[in-house]
């Protein structure tokens, strides 16, 4: 009686396995080396360099994409460095299309922190000079040390700050309950400021500050932001036939 022969399986083969193993050897490290490349080939200044170069260092929250993502304008915050009175106004910051960046790509209602360098005068637009980073408290520690010049210690853990998360909609303000809560309100008033200057909003309408655009901004419940420095450039409601003979 002819002896019966085991079925042959695919993993069982000898000839199949030895097949699979030879090509695993050949595909694995090539595989590796594109890995390699991916994540090694993008390099950028180290954080310390890109600080001891930026005119402002803040934590803002996106909240508008511009030219398919090339450019956004945040919400700032929180500023590390730079004029204290950006605080909660809103900046253009370009550049985020660049080469050199590993991790630009940022959608609306992301917070995140920027190292900037001035593009237009009082910030009015800025340029980035490195990834945008993720609030963490490593990140928030790294930053700080590298902005007052000091070196960084690991700390223990510890929760993250209710409003470094948070985002308010139309120019509110984050302020944390007695619970821990992050709550979002409208400014209440604008303190006199003698050195305040006219901004011109996204809307047409000239305000006396950047603070009254926001108080009026929460209030109505518009998004608003200021596009110029300076009064608004009314425009004429009908053109001169004189104009079209220079």
């Amino acid at each position: 009686m002819a002896a019966t022969r085991s079925p042959c399986f695919f993993w069982w083969c000898k000839g199949v396995t030895l097949a699979f193993l030879l090509a695993a050897c050949v595909t694995l490290p090539s595989v590796g080396a594109r890995r390699r490349r991916i994540f090694h080939d993008c390099t950028e200044r180290h954080l310390e360099e890109s600080e001891d170069i930026a005119d402002l260092v803040v934590s803002a929250t996106v909240e508008r994409l511009l030219h398919g993502g090339a450019q956004v304008s945040a919400r700032v915050k929180r500023v590390f460095k730079g004029p204290r009175e950006l605080n909660g106004s809103v900046v253009l910051v370009e550049g985020l299309d660049g080469e050199g960046l590993c991790d630009a790509k940022l959608r609306e209602g992301d917070t995140r922190l920027f190292l900037l360098e001035e593009v237009a005068a009082s910030m009015a637009r800025t340029k980035v000079l490195a990834s945008p980073l993720r609030v963490t408290l490593p990140n928030l520690d790294k930053l700080q040390a590298a902005v007052h010049d000091e070196p960084y210690r690991r700390r223990l853990h510890e929760r993250d700050l209710p409003c470094e998360s948070k985002y308010c909609p139309w120019n509110g303000d984050c302020n944390e309950s007695r619970l821990g809560v992050a709550q979002c309100s409208c400014p209440g008033s604008c303190a006199y400021d003698p050195l305040a200057v006219p901004v011109c909003g996204l809307d047409g309408v000239t305000y006396a500050s950047r603070c009254k655009l926001r108080v009026d901004s929460c209030r109505q419940q518009k998004r608003l932001w200021a596009k110029t420095l300076g009064a608004c450039q009314k425009q004429p409601l009908f053109y001169s036939p004189r104009s079209y003979l220079r």
